[in-house]
Protein backbone atom coordinates (compact mmCIF):
# COMPACT_ATOMS: atom_id res chain seq x y z
CA UNK A 1 0.00 0.00 0.00
CA UNK A 2 1.10 3.62 -0.98
CA UNK A 3 0.79 6.18 1.79
CA UNK A 4 -0.77 9.45 0.96
CA UNK A 5 2.22 11.99 1.48
CA UNK A 6 0.88 13.44 4.44
CA UNK A 7 -0.30 10.12 6.07
CA UNK A 8 3.67 9.10 5.66
CA UNK A 9 4.95 12.44 7.26
CA UNK A 10 2.63 11.96 10.20
CA UNK A 11 3.57 8.54 10.63
CA UNK A 12 7.40 9.52 10.69
CA UNK A 13 6.68 12.34 13.29
CA UNK A 14 4.71 9.83 15.58
CA UNK A 15 8.28 7.52 15.09
CA UNK A 16 10.38 9.59 15.77
CA UNK A 17 8.47 10.91 19.20
CA UNK A 18 8.27 7.09 20.01
CA UNK A 19 11.82 6.81 19.54
CA UNK A 20 12.12 9.80 21.77
CA UNK A 21 10.81 8.23 24.88
CA UNK A 22 12.30 4.56 24.47
CA UNK A 23 14.37 5.12 27.47
CA UNK A 24 10.44 4.69 28.94
CA UNK A 25 10.06 1.29 27.86
CA UNK A 26 7.05 0.51 25.69
CA UNK A 27 3.16 0.48 26.33
CA UNK A 28 3.22 -3.20 26.78
CA UNK A 29 2.75 -3.30 30.14
CA UNK A 30 0.21 -0.21 30.61
CA UNK A 31 -3.72 -1.10 31.19
CA UNK A 32 -6.21 0.32 28.54
CA UNK A 33 -7.52 3.05 30.91
CA UNK A 34 -4.13 4.11 31.84
CA UNK A 35 -3.49 4.69 28.16
CA UNK A 36 -6.76 6.49 27.66
CA UNK A 37 -6.42 8.84 30.09
CA UNK A 38 -2.85 9.67 28.75
CA UNK A 39 -4.89 10.40 25.20
CA UNK A 40 -7.10 12.59 26.53
CA UNK A 41 -4.87 14.52 28.52
CA UNK A 42 -3.04 15.08 25.35
CA UNK A 43 -5.96 16.02 23.27
CA UNK A 44 -7.28 18.55 25.79
CA UNK A 45 -4.06 20.70 24.99
CA UNK A 46 -5.12 20.78 21.36
CA UNK A 47 -4.48 22.86 19.43
CA UNK A 48 -2.51 24.83 21.58
CA UNK A 49 -0.19 21.53 22.28
CA UNK A 50 0.70 22.24 18.75
CA UNK A 51 2.31 19.30 16.40
CA UNK A 52 3.80 17.55 19.39
CA UNK A 53 0.24 17.06 21.31
CA UNK A 54 -1.16 16.13 18.30
CA UNK A 55 1.40 13.28 17.48
CA UNK A 56 1.20 12.44 21.14
CA UNK A 57 -2.48 11.77 21.17
CA UNK A 58 -1.99 9.59 17.86
CA UNK A 59 0.58 7.42 19.22
CA UNK A 60 -1.65 7.07 22.51
CA UNK A 61 -4.49 6.11 19.95
CA UNK A 62 -2.08 3.63 18.12
CA UNK A 63 -1.09 1.89 21.38
CA UNK A 64 -4.97 1.29 22.42
CA UNK A 65 -5.64 -0.09 18.54
CA UNK A 66 -2.63 -2.53 19.60
CA UNK A 67 -4.21 -3.40 23.15
CA UNK A 68 -7.28 -4.08 21.12
CA UNK A 69 -5.35 -6.51 18.75
CA UNK A 70 -5.93 -4.62 15.91
CA UNK A 71 -2.65 -4.10 15.27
Amino acid sequence: MNLRPKVQKFAELMESRLREHDHKGGWEEDDARTLTRRLVANADTLPAGGVEAAVDTANYAMMLADKAGAL
